[in-house]
């Protein structure tokens, strides 16, 4: 049995310990909330704007586009967030994020048709959807990045963008160009003289201002030759001579046709 003072001290023991057990677990509970707890700060329009545009200057260009997006969803319809819409397309554009840039680009154009930068943006547009385009080598992407810059020669065009728009759609057509000679030689070469004509037929019918539309002609021959239709093989090659007498694909020309005639 126990006497009363040892039940009395027991009691006191087990409250100290359910007191102090009080005091760890408050403890610990205000640090727990105080990791959690954030500070929201609110910036007004103009201070959060120079925000994104420090951020811009310093060449931050991703941490500029998200400031900026965030003041064209928080502010959307004022003249703030327009021009951060616009800054938001610009600075994706400079990070090299050129999918994004022209998804944003073209919500803008969109939005504000009639914009005074409206050509400006068209033109961003069309420059985000070319860099992605050489980036990834892809054709299709080539031709969109063509249709974009058609688009901007179209509705600007006496701007100094048309000329630059010009600039890069011949790049893109040698590009594109290039493709359907490759392909075409690779049918060549695996005796496929029909799927090569029509590689070639497509140089000569939409990039005979490049440099490989000599080439064209006389891949064209090439096949007609393969095919055993000597005569269209000749008219080619007689084409190919008055077009460009002095040429490296002429010179070739004679021995095509030599080689052929000794066949025949």
């Amino acid at each position: 049995m126990y006497n009363l003072n040892t039940i009395i001290n027991k009691l006191l023991n087990m409250f100290r310990f359910i007191c102090t057990l009080f005091v760890l677990l408050c403890f610990t509970n205000c640090i727990i909330f105080a990791k959690e707890k954030t500070i929201i700060t609110y910036l007004s329009e103009d201070d959060a704007y120079s925000r994104a545009e420090l951020l811009f200057q310093k060449k931050k260009y991703n941490a500029a586009a998200k400031q900026f997006f965030d003041i064209f969803v928080q502010h959307l319809g004022s003249n703030t967030a327009t021009k951060a819409e616009l800054m938001q397309g610009y600075s994706l554009y400079l990070a090299g994020q050129y999918s994004e840039a022209s998804e944003v680009l073209d919500n803008f154009i969109r939005l504000h048709p009639v914009h005074q930068k409206i050509a400006d943006v068209y033109y961003l547009k069309a420059l985000a959807e070319y860099k992605q385009a050489h980036n990834q080598q892809d054709l299709e992407q080539l031709l969109h990045a063509k249709l974009a810059l058609q688009q901007v020669i179209d509705k600007f065009p006496k701007s100094d963008f048309a000329v630059k728009a010009k600039e890069k759609i011949n790049v893109i057509s040698k590009n594109l160009a290039s493709s359907q000679i490759d392909i075409g030689k690779f049918y060549l070469n695996k005796k496929n003289p029909i799927a090569a004509l029509n590689r070639f037929n497509t140089v000569v019918d939409k990039y005979s201002h490049t440099s490989y539309y000599p080439e064209a002609i006389y891949r064209i021959a090439q096949s007609y030759a393969l095919l055993g239709r000597k005569q269209e093989m000749k008219e080619q090659l007689a084409i190919l001579n008055i077009k460009f007498p002095n040429g490296t694909w002429s010179k070739r020309a004679s021995s095509l046709l030599q080689l052929n005639d000794c066949n025949a």
